[in-house]
């Protein structure tokens, strides 16, 4: 099938960590909420994600947790809408990341969950030694 991508696409070989193929990427696009989109988010990488609302059910208390990643589009909830924003911005990608509301929603998400993500850094940075 590799004649039917595109020539830049890197095609994952095992040969290298989850963290250098993150670092790697334009877009990291990840399909549901696990410590990967964590791990992108602090790299400051580029970064859409799913979820899914009626399995990864969130405690009525954190209803919210992702709403200023959702308003940004960082967090997709629909799987046409998230193919939608996909689109609008697959020319400028960098542009997107780089606007002031997506860095500081990103900023605020990590700040609130992670509390200092310095050391989740560093967590994660000495798994990609592995």
């Amino acid at each position: 099938l590799k004649e039917y991508f595109p020539s830049n696409l890197i095609i994952d070989d095992m040969g290298f960590s989850g963290h250098e193929m993150m670092m790697k990427s334009e877009l990291n696009i990840i399909p549901y909420t696990n410590t990967a989109y964590i791990q992108s988010l602090i790299l400051d990488v580029p970064t859409i994600f799913f979820w899914n609302k009626s399995v990864a059910h969130l405690h009525s208390s954190y209803l919210d947790f992702f709403d200023v990643l959702i308003d940004v589009g960082i967090c997709q909830t629909s799987p046409r809408e998230a193919a939608k924003f996909l689109c609008s911005i697959e020319h400028d990608v960098q542009g997107w990341w780089l606007n002031e509301d997506t860095k500081l929603a990103r900023k605020v998400f990590l700040s609130k969950n992670i509390k200092n993500p310095d050391n989740a850094f560093d967590f994660y940075n000495s798994l990609a030694n592995f």
